[in-house]
């Protein structure tokens, strides 16, 4: 199985327990202790890290685990206690873990980071999971943030050697991130669906919620500002890179070239004093010193091969004119007297460095003459020490040169690196390499690489892109070359070395400002939800239930200023309609009470007594009772109650009552006093009003009670100490439908 779905299958587990234990809790298990429940956490999800850490995944030569998940999980969805045991507990045992297994380079960083991921993931419990109010990207940002933190603690727990640090978090640290961002938003998600937390959509802007929309703004901002630093990052550690690269190999090629320039020089310098000494004992010992002299010493048909090994000898007197010398060309028209003086810079100048300037000796780079031939040659002079002659001058063509060079050049180059991994190859002009670095010896020639063209082509300092092949291996090279003294020096630098600091700094720097940019994240939106959402919800809720008509809700917001005045002005303005209602109350209940028969209005009709009265709760409502003589011989009873409450329930009822008792005064039965009082409340009846009410007329000849219902509830009769309903079918209410 691949490493990548078995590390995703690991990820699943700390959900899977945290969903279990989301279910647990409806059981018993819910009525256990609070400390004992979060021990209970802690040591299952410190199990859950246990395993994660001892069945971790191979990739290459590093191991991946999602150990930090579970702390995290516990911490910031279960308690601070839950996260504090499981991250001491997976971090005590990653630290045992590397007794056993071997595994001490990432111990310390592993162990301290697992613990501290529990610990944060509890801090931000109090944040977050307020009222269990986590969401799946909140979780995802929060694993990701503290996974960054433990692969960037590899670092810095092992800043002596990077090298082998940014190896692990090269094949480890992305993945691992990854994986518990996943692992964490997951649970997150899960807990949020089955807790039936609402889940926010994004549908029409004017339905966002505020703390919904500075979530994925914040989140946005932060995302954006962290892509943009990446990729800025990564464009600067770059330049940075290709710039150290040209540098290294620009002074590697310098220090080569150098040390080439001087061993030549060096070598054609000793050979230049060993002539000027023998001339100068040959002269002392009065030999002759003239053309043939100087052929001699340089003949290569002797037996024993030429006394010195050059191409020329030339002997030039104090007035800079070259009067003796071993090439026949230059004591021969049309060169004859050939004066150094007039035949270019480079003749020139051995007569201003001895006999203008004094110097004992003098040396010149491998360079083409001024001669006819124009070949190259590199020529040194050593000042005589008898009159008329000024100096010795002896020259190397291409042949002598190469020869006496190729072995000092290849023990130098030698033990040449650029960097760590890189080497130097010196060739002459038809491409034979002459010197190499060890790592390089197996390369013979210089069309074992691949330019980007003929090397007789590039330019000198530029730096250059290829590829050579290594151990059967194709590997992308940086190359730079430079011509001298009529070698070609050039330096290479692998890709991978050189891009080996850049993508260390980068992922450095991303896990660093991942870390940070989260960390805004987190702190902007804890302070806004702690000091503006918090009191925003207080605000709302209160104000909900004002609107519903509950006056004696009394805000308490003061976490700021601003809310502080708010909170003020909704109480204020609430107590001003509290008094204003209590007011409208008191005119209601006035007009109501005033409306019913005063309690001194007691009839005595020799055939019953009749008394009433009501007390009405705190709300005056439309309960409204009547009784009245209808002519002589009869009595008319009302009781009904208006729907609606205040003012307009009170005046509903006046109108109701006039009616009702002029339409029976007029001696209409009492279904037509009804029916014609229903029609007129019916008419104009804007506010939907309506009134419920049994009227009932007692006739005192034949004591027969005639009555209506019009909704109301039925009324009791008292008969032999007995009370009992009278039930009758209940009619249509008035005001609610014209008949």
């Amino acid at each position: 199985m691949h490493p990548y779905i078995l590390l995703g299958l690991f990820a699943l587990i700390a959900p899977a327990c945290a969903v279990g234990f989301h279910f647990l809790n409806k059981t018993k298990f819910q009525k256990l202790n609070y400390w004992i429940k979060q021990v209970i956490y802690g040591l299952v999800f410190g199990v859950i890290a246990v395993l994660c850490t001892e069945f971790g995944v191979k990739n290459q030569d590093a191991v991946m685990n999602v150990r930090d998940s579970a702390p995290i999980i516990a911490g910031l969805l279960f308690g601070w206690p839950a996260g504090l045991i499981s991250g001491f507990i997976g971090g005590f045992e990653r630290f045992l873990y590397a007794y056993w297994r071997g595994t001490f380079y990432t111990q310390l960083a592993c162990s301290i980071s697992t613990f501290l991921s529990g610990a944060i993931a509890s801090l931000l419990h109090f944040a977050f999971y307020r009222k269990k109010k986590t969401t799946w990207y909140q979780g995802f940002l929060i694993g990701a943030v503290l996974e960054a933190n433990h692969i960037l603690m590899i670092f810095i727990t092992n800043m002596g050697d990077a090298t082998t640090a940014f190896s692990y978090v090269s094949i480890i640290g992305n993945p691992m991130i990854i994986a518990v961002s996943i692992s964490v938003g997951l649970a997150s998600g899960l807990l949020q669906i089955l807790n039936h937390q609402k889940v926010e959509k994004i549908a029409k802007r004017n339905n966002w919620k505020i703390s919904l929309i500075l979530q994925f703004s914040l989140f946005a901002t932060v995302a954006v500002a962290y892509l943009a630093m990446a990729a800025f990052t990564n464009r600067i550690q770059t330049t940075i890179a290709n710039n150290n690269a040209h540098n290294v190999l620009i002074n590697d090629v310098n220090d080569v070239t150098n040390d080439v320039q001087d061993r030549s020089d060096e070598n054609l310098l000793n050979i230049t004093r060993n002539i000027t000494n023998h001339i100068n004992t040959s002269h002392q010992a009065l030999e002759t010193i003239d053309n043939d002299y100087l052929e001699a010493l340089i003949d290569t048909s002797n037996p024993d091969g030429p006394l010195f090994d050059v191409q020329e000898i030339n002997i030039i007197d104090n007035n800079g004119i070259l009067v003796y010398s071993s090439n026949p060309i230059w004591v021969n028209p049309p060169y004859y007297p050939f004066d150094m003086r007039a035949h270019g810079e480079q003749p020139k100048q051995f007569v201003d460095a001895i006999i203008d300037n004094g110097l004992d000796e003098f040396v010149q780079e491998y360079r083409k003459t001024g001669g006819q031939d124009e070949l190259p040659m590199k020529y040194a002079a050593k000042k005589l020490n008898f009159d008329n002659f000024a100096f010795v001058q002896v020259g190397y063509d291409s042949k002598h040169f190469y020869e006496d060079l190729e072995d000092i050049i290849s023990k130098t180059v030698k033990n040449t690196h650029v960097g760590e991994t890189g080497f130097v190859i010196v060739s002459d002009v038809n491409g034979n390499v002459v010197g190499s670095t060890d790592i390089s010896d197996w390369a013979k020639e210089i069309t074992d690489f691949q330019y980007e063209g003929n090397i007789t082509n590039l330019e000198n300092g530029k730096l250059y892109k290829g590829t050579v092949k290594v151990d059967g291996q194709i590997k992308r090279v940086r190359f730079l070359f430079k011509e001298k003294e009529g070698y070609y020096i050039t330096a290479f630098m692998f890709e991978d070395e050189i891009n080996f600091n850049r993508d260390m700094s980068i992922y450095i720097a991303t896990y660093e400002q991942f870390i940070i940019f989260g960390l805004i994240y987190f702190i902007v939106y804890g302070i806004f939800n702690h000091f503006v959402f918090h009191d925003l919800e207080n605000v709302n809720n209160g104000l909900k239930k004002i609107s519903e008509g509950n006056l004696n809700v009394e805000l308490n917001s003061h976490y700021s200023k601003e809310f502080g005045e708010l909170n003020n002005s909704i109480n204020e303005t609430v107590r001003t309609l509290k008094a204003i209602n209590e007011k409208e109350m008191e005119n209601a209940k006035a007009i109501q009470m005033g409306a019913l028969p005063a309690k001194e209005a007691y009839f005595d009709t020799h055939h019953f007594d009749i008394y009433a009265e009501m007390k009405t709760a705190k709300q005056v409502g439309g309960d409204f009772y009547d009784y009245f003589p209808i002519g002589t011989n009869k009595f008319a009873i009302l009781i009904a109650d208006v729907s609606g409450k205040g003012i307009p329930a009170a005046l509903f009822m006046m109108r109701t009552k006039s009616l009702i008792k002029s339409l029976l005064e007029t001696g209409m039965s009492v279904d037509e006093a009804v029916n014609h009082t229903n029609k007129q409340l019916c008419q104009n009846n804007d506010t939907k009003m309506f009134v419920t009410c049994w009227i009932g007329i007692i006739d005192y000849d034949t004591g027969v009670v005639e009555y209506v219902n019009a909704g109301h509830n039925p009324p009791l009769i008292k008969q032999n100490g007995r009370f009992n309903y009278l039930n009758s079918k209940a009619n249509l209410v008035m005001g609610g439908l014209a008949k």
